[in-house]
């Protein structure tokens, strides 16, 4: 089935109240981004965008080259999924490009593809994995925010050097597993039978769902503010490390 348009009535100086339909609203494409740091490679076929939207002459050519992203983003259109990739560029500017194909000739960057021993970063501490695809919430070995050197990128994982071995890592999970502004705290935490715990910040998952705990307090070691004003907390439980909100999340 093909996806309904949306139409919204504007009033106009000169002409009055009109009808448009899907109009580019900035606003709604900000609640689509999620950070990532997934590694993506251009060619220089691509053409970059300020919003993860397309617009006739307004794309300007992209230099070839690997790059690590900062954000991406989503969207259905008909029946076909588009994905956008933020990127900042080396004079401090951030432009999106598209993976899904501009036409016959033209193509997105590549999301798979060997590396000749290429440093990457790891701007957040990270999960790391045998192989690919394991990302088993129960292991919890990561590796600390730094420059490692890469071999291999396949979609959102990459394969690096640890001290532990060759690893690999989910770059578009990590920031939202272990996202910017952690804080060390020793703040009591409440816990009640409505509480539901969670395995990290922004990934939805649910460790302990509601009914698992009695009333009771818990000494907190960390804590971050998410983006809407929301304080979640680092706590030890008998059955590992979670997060848990201040208060319940609204579903």
């Amino acid at each position: 089935m093909l996806e309904a348009p949306i139409w919204y009535r504007i009033s106009t100086k000169q002409q009055g109240q009109k009808w448009i339909v899907d109009p580019f609203i900035p606003e709604d494409m900000k609640k689509n981004e999620r950070p990532s740091d997934r590694i993506i490679k251009l060619t220089g076929n691509e053409l970059l965008y300020d919003y993860p939207y397309e617009v006739a002459g307004k794309g300007v050519k992209a230099n070839p080259g690997i790059v690590q992203v900062v954000a991406n983003s989503s969207f259905i259109i008909k029946v076909q999924n588009y994905e956008w990739f933020k990127i900042q560029l080396e004079e401090g500017t951030f432009k999106w490009v598209k993976t899904y194909p501009r036409s016959e000739n033209e193509s997105g960057p590549l999301v798979q593809f060997d590396l000749s021993n290429e440093k990457i970063t790891l701007r957040t501490a990270t999960r790391y994995f045998d192989i690919d695809g394991d990302s088993s919430l129960s292991l919890q070995n990561w590796l600390q925010p730094g420059t490692y050197v890469a071999d291999k990128v396949n979609n959102g994982w990459a394969r690096i050097q640890t001290p532990f071995g060759w690893k690999v890592v989910n770059l578009d999970r990590a920031p939202l597993e272990r996202p910017k502004g952690i804080t060390e705290t020793q703040e009591t935490v409440k816990l009640t039978s409505g509480t539901k715990t969670y395995y990290f910040p922004l990934t939805g998952e649910i460790c302990h769902k509601a009914g698992t705990f009695k009333d009771q307090q818990a000494l907190s070691f960390e804590k971050w503010i998410s983006p809407q004003g929301v304080n979640w907390y680092h706590i030890s439980t008998f059955s590992g490390i979670v997060w848990v909100p201040e208060k319940p999340l609204s579903e």
